[in-house]
């Protein structure tokens, strides 16, 4: 008679707390190969009570190294349209004073000759 009693209890706790989004992808391959041969040849008559208990205990660190390479590429397309009303308006006062001082001197010139003719020749 074999009584095979297997109890396994597996807690994993992770807690992981990142203010990026962060996609973990988590790839586990356990391969496990039980080869189990048992040549059991009596002449007598046995009687074997098999107890098997299994005390599984897994202690599980897991170390997380994470490096983390941003490369942001920020392209910004500003389009500005801006449309400017300007109203100008132009008082222009002219104030304008003329003083005209004309000084005008004249120098007059006269010259007079006389050429007297008397046929009072004796």
């Amino acid at each position: 008679t074999l009584t095979l009693t297997l109890t396994l209890t597996l807690t994993l706790t992770l807690t992981l707390t990142l203010t990026l989004t962060l996609t973990l992808t988590l790839t586990l391959t356990l391969t496990l190969t039980l080869t189990l041969t048992l040549t059991l040849t009596l002449t007598l008559t046995l009687t074997l009570t098999l107890t098997l208990t299994l005390t599984l205990t897994l202690t599980l660190t897991l170390t997380l190294t994470l490096t983390l390479t941003l490369t942001l590429t920020l392209t910004l397309t500003l389009t500005l349209t801006l449309t400017l009303t300007l109203t100008l308006t132009l008082t222009l006062t002219l104030t304008l004073t003329l003083t005209l001082t004309l000084t005008l001197t004249l120098t007059l010139t006269l010259t007079l000759t006389l050429h007297l003719s008397s046929p009072l020749s004796s």
